[in-house]
């Protein structure tokens, strides 16, 4: 027998291979295109989504700080409300704080009175504001404690009005070292003169 000689023709099947091989990459060039953009839409939205996240964190800081500060405004009033009931029980009782002008023959002056007894006897020539804050002080008054405080004084005595108008002067000034203090005027000659 005699041996034949077999050839193998591998031209078609490497083509074939070939042809595989080029579809192959192109497709996963095109995956992977696809791939970036898929990941770069998902990176987009990551960051719009960061973005919005921080933008709630700082409204909620702002919402945070501002029911801070209410909290606090209501605590102060709870405060300044307990301080302010101390301080009408006193002018109810009698015990306030009260200015009386003294417009004698001789000498003009205001007379501090508190808790009925005079704490001290300023003339109304000299430094009235200087020595009322001390007259306060006396008096045990702090600049935050709530003061009701009365004037009182006789429109139909002599000099009454330059008085008058030098103890309002005064009163405005020491505001500034007792903001909560506040003030009523009565003038004890309505009705008499009539």
């Amino acid at each position: 027998m005699k041996k034949r000689d077999i050839f193998l023709d591998f031209t078609s099947l490497l083509d074939v291979t070939l042809i595989i091989i080029f579809f192959f990459v192109l497709f996963s060039h095109l995956e992977s295109e696809e791939n970036k953009a898929e990941t770069e839409k998902n990176v987009a939205q990551l960051q719009e989504q960061i973005e919005i996240a921080e933008a709630r964190e700082e409204e909620a800081g702002e919402l945070i700080n501002q029911l801070t500060q209410q909290l606090e405004i209501v605590q102060a009033s709870d405060e300044r409300q307990a301080e302010n009931m101390e301080a009408m029980l006193e002018y109810v009782t009698g015990k306030n704080l009260k200015l009386v002008l003294d417009l004698g023959a001789t000498e003009r002056v205001v007379r501090v009175d508190k808790d009925n007894k005079v704490i001290a006897e300023i003339k109304i020539n000299g430094d009235v504001t200087t020595e009322l804050l001390k007259a306060m002080e006396l008096a045990g008054y702090t600049r935050d404690d709530t003061i009701f405080c009365d004037v009182v004084y006789d429109g139909l005595s002599n000099g009454s009005n330059k008085a008058y108008k030098t103890i309002m002067a005064t009163l405005d000034d020491i505001k500034s070292t007792y903001p909560n203090m506040y003030y009523s005027v009565t003038n004890i000659s309505n009705g008499k003169g009539n």
